[in-house]
């Protein structure tokens, strides 16, 4: 995407709207069968702003998931920014990656991904890694990263104990829901879940003698 910096903000509204669009065709649609005519036509927008912003389709996709992922992110931010207890910092981004993990929209993110993820040499699957998946991966990395220098704990690799974390999180809800079945995925459920995997993760980290 063209660098936000350069655009005046009628063309970031008239961006944000392409980007609004264009998340509810490619999640109904599909990334292959998703139409830029379409999208022009849910957000008022042109083809030739699509070309000049975006590049091309693939450009527009990759847009929309870091337009996503920021837009979430930038939330959480001001919410965990001045948590330093690591144990109450897992927790609160854990609960907050959860309750987004069971939602519609991201059921079917989910399953726009594992459909075509793969194609073009994994180009949608690698974007969805860097932009979705990596940004709360990196907020997590840089608490352990703190947590390290301050000799709280011990780990030996910090991004991937984020991305390990993370995927424990959704591992007993997000793949009964991509496929349609049926569990519990109710706030009870989720903090259950939550509570006793940030115990886990906290046992082990703890530093040893």
């Amino acid at each position: 995407m063209k660098n936000p910096s350069n655009l005046t903000a009628k063309g970031l509204a008239r961006c944000e709207k392409l980007l609004d669009a264009a998340a509810k065709v490619f999640l109904h649609s599909g990334f292959e069968k998703a139409s830029l005519n379409e999208i022009i036509n849910i957000s008022g927008g042109s083809l030739s702003t699509i070309y000049k912003v975006f590049g091309n389709k693939e450009g527009l996709f990759k847009a929309f998931l870091e337009y996503k992922s920021s837009k979430i992110f930038e939330d959480l931010s001001k919410n965990l920014e001045k948590e330093r207890d690591l144990e109450k910092f897992l927790y609160k981004i854990g609960e907050k990656f959860l309750s987004l993990v069971v939602t519609d929209e991201a059921i079917l993110f989910h399953r726009l991904i594992i459909a075509e993820g793969y194609r073009n040499d994994a180009k949608l699957g690698n974007m969805f890694v860097k932009s979705a998946a990596g940004f709360w991966a990196q907020a997590i990395s840089e608490r352990l990263i703190e947590a390290k220098k301050r000799d709280e704990i011990e780990v030996e690799d910090p991004l991937l104990a984020s991305y390990q974390f993370l995927d424990a999180i959704k591992g007993p809800f997000l793949f009964h829901l991509v496929l349609g079945v049926k569990v519990d995925s109710s706030k009870e459920a989720q903090e259950r879940a939550l509570r006793q995997l940030v115990k886990i993760f906290m046992k082990g980290f703890a530093k040893t003698n």
